[in-house]
Order: structure tokens, then sequence, then C-alpha cells
């Protein structure tokens, strides 16, 4: 099993819709959140979460989020 840290900035396009850029993957839950609150001073809104998962199988347990920060809708799944 594998444990992953993302994070996963938004932007908000010409027509003010949010868009999602790519994730960023860290090391760990600490260096997701420090690299979320960074991102959030310049982006419309950020989450950070973790995923624990097994990519042989392609089974993995939800998300479970660390940080939502901005204006930001909605559950990650």
């Amino acid at each position: 099993m594998i444990e992953y840290h993302v994070v996963l900035p938004f932007i908000r396009n010409e027509d003010d819709f949010l868009v999602a850029e790519p994730p960023i993957e860290r090391p760990s839950a600490a260096a997701a959140v420090s690299k979320g609150r960074e991102l959030a001073r310049t982006k419309a809104g950020v989450i950070a979460f973790t995923r624990r998962g097994d990519p042989a199988t392609g089974e993995f347990q939800p998300a479970v989020e660390l940080i939502r920060i901005g204006d930001l809708p909605g559950v990650v799944e």
C-alpha cells in the first residue's frame, strides 16, 4: 500500500470559472499542507489531500482532505 500526498491548485479562467491546475505530489502530509499554504497566496484556491492505495490492484481508499483554502465548493472524492 502506498500513501500519496497531493496538492491541487485552482485558478479562475477568463470566464471566472474555477479550473484545476496539474496536481503536485509531495513526500508527506506536512509537505502537502505547507505547499498548499504557499500556493494559496497566488491561486484562487487550493486543496491538499492524502490518499492510500495499491497501484498494482488499482484499489484506493477515499481521499482524506488535509486543507482547503479559497473559494472552493464541494468535496474531494
